[in-house]
């Protein structure tokens, strides 16, 4: 998951349990909670995340900085992501990672 940031190719990357394959099985409502939060940070921040609720994701410094001031603490993952917006104005390139 570092080697985008760290390469500077990507200011976050998000793992996803469903890139690539994956022996990961998810049940009914779990797959409809993930798709809903899926839709609400690909609409929002314009971002392509395939599962928002992984709970993995490295950023870089400003990052870093910047979530020392704002990182929500009900529900961290979504919002984090939302909180990233507007990826271009601020020079983020996200990308995702297999975890």
């Amino acid at each position: 998951m570092l080697e985008p940031i760290l390469a500077g190719r990507a200011t976050p990357v998000i793992g996803s349990r469903f890139l690539g394959e994956t022996e990961y099985r998810v049940s009914i409502p779990r797959i409809f909670g993930i798709r809903f939060f899926r839709l609400l940070v690909n609409v929002t921040t314009g971002y392509r995340v395939t599962d928002p609720t992984s709970g993995f994701f490295a950023i870089n410094r400003s990052l870093i900085e910047f979530y020392s001031l704002h990182y929500p603490s009900d529900y961290p993952e979504v919002d984090a992501f939302i909180l990233m917006h507007p990826p271009q104005k601020q020079g983020r390139r996200g990308a995702g990672a297999h975890v």
